[in-house]
């Protein structure tokens, strides 16, 4: 049992504690009784959304289907959390499944696009940015890849060593994000022009200091 100043913690400070979305193994975990779970969903302060899921009220929808689903948050909407560029925001919502997932009672997938991995996901979680990265290759054009993952290191959240290690994404996307990708980059319509300027064949440098401007 998980104890907060010697206490256990109520449904919604472990449900807090656990990003804002949590089974009930998890809420057990952390102290908490099957009595104070259901009292939290009777008064409001916890919303349940499937068998055993629960989320805070002001749950994004993201999270909702996530955890309806037992699945994960990755690739365009884990990168829109991240306020990482894309070209619009995902009029779907993209979910991390395991690649035996099948819709069982109660689950509809019906807005979501399901990206199939190895190991089941966290419900409920989001990505971290390198694998929503390496997922977004199936979803976005080399262009926006490619801003994506610049604003990614220019904001210090992965390395290029990251970007080595992508294994969903194509050899050819993933050699061409090595090839091109640059840290100094401050807008994906500069990662975009550079792109386009460097394939013209044309000496590009980000950034670049101008005397007097």
């Amino acid at each position: 049992m998980r104890l907060r100043d010697g206490v256990a913690m109520t449904p919604v400070e472990a449900t807090m504690r656990s990003g804002g979305a949590a089974r009930t193994v998890q809420l057990l975990a952390h102290g908490c009784t099957p009595y104070s779970i259901r009292k939290a969903v009777e008064d409001g302060a916890l919303v349940r959304v499937s068998r055993g899921a629960y989320v805070l009220p002001d749950a994004e929808p993201a999270t909702l289907l996530a955890m309806r689903l037992g699945a994960g948050i990755t690739c365009l909407t884990a990168l829109a959390h991240y306020g990482l560029p894309i070209p619009t925001r995902p009029a779907e919502t993209h979910l991390a499944v395991p690649r035996n997932f099948t819709q069982g009672a109660g689950q509809n997938a019906c807005g979501a696009r399901l990206h199939y991995m190895a190991s089941r996901p966290v419900a409920g979680a989001v990505a971290s940015v390198a694998d929503a990265l390496d997922c977004a290759g199936a979803c976005l054009s080399e262009e926006w890849h490619l801003a994506a993952v610049d604003a990614a290191l220019h904001e210090g959240l992965i390395t290029m060593a990251d970007v080595m290690r992508f294994k969903r994404t194509t050899v050819a996307r993933r050699t061409f994000l090595l090839t091109y990708a640059d840290p100094r980059a401050e807008a994906p319509g500069e990662s975009i022009v550079r792109l386009r300027l460097a394939r013209a064949g044309l000496s590009v440098t980000p950034q670049a200091y101008v005397e007097g401007a």
